[in-house]
C-alpha cells in the first residue's frame, strides 16, 4: 500500500494542463491549510505581543531565504540541468546539481552564521518600537528560525530535479507538508513551549518540505556531493539570478520594514497586518500567480519564434482574464471582509476588536490584489523577452515609495484620511493606525504595475478596451451591491453569533452577489462570462512545462 502511494506521488506528468490542475489543486489545499494555521494561531494567541514577536522574528530569516535562496532558483537550475541531460554525458546532471548545491551551501552557511552573530545588533535597529525584553525574544526566535531558510533552500535546489523530470505531484506536495508541520507545532508544541513551540513547528514544516524532494533525488541517483567550484562559476550563477533575486527581495524587504514600522504602534498591530496580508495572498496566489505562470511559458516560446502578433494576443488575453477574475474577487473581499475574517480567524483569544481591525486592513489589501496580480503577469511578460532592467526599476521604485509612505504616514499620522477610512470601514471606536500600512503597500503596488504597464502599452504589446473594463467593473459593483444587501437579509435569518451562522451568511450573500454579477454580464453580452460558463477542457498537448520556485508557491 505504501509503495503504491509512493509510486502515485512520484508519477510522471507529461501534459501541461494536467500539471496545471495538479499544481492548482495542491495550491488550494496548501492555502486552506494556511488558513487553518492562521486560525489556530489567532485562537491560541490573539492579536497581541506574542504573535507580534513571532511575525517580527519570522521576517528577517524569510528575507534571507528569498535573497540568498533565489540565487539558486529552479528557473536558473532547470535550464542548466536540462542542458546536461540533453548532452547525455554520464554524471553530467549529478555534477551540475553538486556544483549548485555546493554554491548554495556555502553562501547560506556564511550568511546564516553572520546573521546569527549580528541579530542582537540588527533587531533593536529594525524593531525600534519593541521594548528590550521583546527585542531579546525576537533575537532568540529569529536564531531558531534561521534553520528554515537553510532547509527550504536545499528543498528548492532539489525541486529543480523533480520539476525537470515532471514529478509535479512531489513538488506540489511540499508546501502542503510545510503547513502541516506548523500546525503540528501549534497544536502539540505550543501548549508546552508557548510561541517557541510554533517556531519548532516551522522547522518541522521545513524538514517535511524538503523530504519528498530529497527522497526523489536520492532515488534517481542524483544525490549531490560537495565539489570544488570556481569563482567564475559562482559569479555566472549569481548573475543569472541577480535581477530576479533583487525583485523578489524587494517585496519581502517592504514587508519587513512595514512590520518594523508596526512595532511602533499598538500591541497586536503586526499580527493584524500579517493576518490580513496572508488572507489577501490566497487570492493573489490563485489568480495572479496562476495566470502569470501559465502565460510565461507560452510568451517565452513566442518570443523565441519572433511572433510578436501572437505574443500580443496571448498577453492581452491573459490580462483580460486576470482583470475578469481579480476585480470581482477584490469587491467580494471588501464586502464580505468581516465574514471572511470571523470564519477564518474568529474565536478563542482573537477578539471582536481584532476581527474588525483585520477586516478593515483586508479591505485595503483587497484593492492591492488587483495591482499585485497584474504586476506578476507584466513582470513575467518582460522576463519572457529577456528584459530584466525595466521590471527591476519598476519594483525598486514601487518598493521605495511603499517604504517612504510607511515612514511618512507614521510620522505625519494623516488624521483626515484615518477618520474617513474609520467611518467607511466601521472602526470609529478603534485605533485605525494599522490601516496606514496596507495603504502604503497598495500605493507602492499601484506604482509598480503602472511602471510595468507603460512600456507594454506604448509598444502596443498589450491592451484592453475601455468597454471591457467598464463591463467588468459594472458587473463587479452589481455583485458587490447585491452581496451587501444579502448580508442584511440573511443576518436575522441565520444569526451571526456562531461560526456556522456567520459562515452561512457570507456564503449565501456571496453566492447571491456572484449570480447577480454573472447575470449582469450575461445580459450586456460580455463574451468572457459566456466563455467561462461554457468552458470546455482544451486539447491536452505535450508542451514544455513552466518552472516555479518555492517562493512562488509560498504557503
Amino acid at each position: 500500500m505504501v509503495e503504491r502511494i509512493g509510486k502515485l506521488f512520484a508519477s510522471k506528468v507529461s501534459s501541461l494542463h494536467t500539471a496545471a490542475y495538479i499544481m492548482g489543486a495542491f495550491t488550494i489545499v496548501s492555502s486552506l491549510l494556511a488558513l487553518v494555521r492562521d486560525r489556530l494561531l489567532a485562537s491560541s494567541f490573539g492579536a497581541g505581543s506574542e504573535l507580534d514577536m513571532y511575525y517580527a522574528a519570522f521576517r528577517i530569516p524569510d528575507l534571507l531565504f528569498v535573497s540568498v535562496g533565489s540565487l539558486v532558483s529552479v528557473s536558473v537550475l532547470i535550464p542548466l540541468l536540462a542542458k546536461r541531460e540533453k548532452e547525455a554525458v554520464d554524471g553530467g546532471e549529478a555534477f551540475e546539481l553538486s556544483k549548485a548545491t555546493t554554491f548554495f551551501a556555502v553562501i547560506i552557511s556564511v550568511s546564516s552564521v553572520l546573521l546569527f552573530v549580528v541579530l542582537p545588533y540588527v533587531v533593536p535597529v529594525v524593531f525600534i518600537g519593541f521594548d528590550m525584553e521583546l527585542q531579546g525574544e525576537v533575537v532568540r526566535l529569529s536564531r531558531w528560525l534561521l534553520l528554515s531558510p537553510i532547509i527550504l533552500g536545499f528543498s528548492n535546489v532539489f525541486g529543480s530535479v523533480t520539476q525537470l523530470q515532471n514529478r509535479f505531484v512531489l513538488y506540489a506536495l511540499s508546501p502542503v507538508l510545510y503547513n502541516v508541520g506548523i500546525i503540528i507545532g501549534i497544536i502539540f508544541l505550543a501548549p508546552l513551549s508557548g510561541i517557541t513551540g510554533v517556531v519548532y513547528g516551522v522547522i518541522i514544516g521545513a524538514l517535511l518540505h524538503l523530504l519528498p524532494q530529497a527522497l526523489y533525488v536520492y532515488k534517481v541517483k542524483l544525490w549531490p556531493r560537495i565539489v570544488r567550484i570556481s569563482w567564475v562559476y559562482a559569479k555566472s550563477l549569481a548573475a543569472l539570478s541577480a535581477s530576479r533575486t533583487i525583485a523578489l527581495s524587494l517585496s519581502h524587504l517592504v514587508l519587513l520594514l512595514l512590520v518594523a514600522i508596526a512595532s511602533s504602534l499598538a500591541a497586536g498591530t503586526i499580527a493584524v497586518f500579517t493576518f490580513s496580508y496572508n488572507l489577501q495572498s490566497v487570492f493573489v496566489g490563485v489568480i495572479g500567480v496562476s495566470y502569470s505562470l501559465a502565460a510565461f511559458s507560452a510568451l517565452s516560446k513566442l518570443v523565441a519564434d519572433n511572433d510578436w502578433d501572437e505574443y500580443k494576443r496571448e498577453l492581452t488575453s491573459s490580462f483580460r482574464q486576470l482583470l475578469f477574475w481579480s476585480i470581482p474577487a477584490a469587491v467580494l473581499l471588501i464586502i464580505l471582509r468581516a465574514q471572511i475574517v470571523r470564519t477564518v480567524l474568529g474565536g478563542g483569544m482573537f477578539s471582536w476588536a481584532d476581527t474588525r481591525l483585520t477586516a478593515a486592513a483586508l479591505a485595503i489589501f483587497a484593492i492591492a490584489t488587483i495591482f499585485q496580480s497584474a504586476s506578476l503577469l507584466f513582470t513575467r511578460a518582460f522576463y519572457a523577452q529577456g528584459e530584466t532592467k525595466k521590471p527591476l526599476i519598476a519594483h525598486v521604485t514601487g518598493s521605495g515609495i511603499a517604504i517612504i509612505l510607511g515612514v511618512l504616514f507614521l510620522r505625519m499620522s494623516p488624521e483626515g484620511f484615518l477618520e474617513t477610512m474609520s467611518y467607511l470601514l466601521k472602526i470609529t471606536d478603534l485605533d485605525p493606525h494599522v490601516l496606514l500600512l496596507p495603504t502604503a503597500f497598495a500605493i507602492g503596488s499601484l506604482v509598480t504595475v503602472i511602471l510595468l504597464a507603460i512600456p507594454l502599452f506604448v509598444k502596443k504589446l498589450v491592451g484592453v478596451s475601455l468597454r471591457f473594463v467598464a463591463e467588468v467593473v459594472g458587473g463587479s459593483l452589481t455583485m458587490g451591491a447585491v452581496a451587501y444587501i444579502g448580508l442584511i437579509i440573511f443576518e436575522p435569518l441565520l444569526g451571526t453569533d456562531t461560526l456556522v451562522g456567520i459562515f452561512s451568511q457570507g456564503l449565501f450573500a456571496g453566492l447571491l452577489g456572484i449570480m447577480s454579477g454573472i447575470g449582469f454580464l450575461w445580459v450586456i453580452g460580455n463574451t468572457d462570462v459566456r466563455d467561462a460558463i461554457f468552458f470546455l477542457t482544451p486539447k491536452r498537448e505535450k508542451v514544455d512545462l513552466p518552472a516555479t520556485d518555492v517562493s512562488e508557491m509560498a504557503p
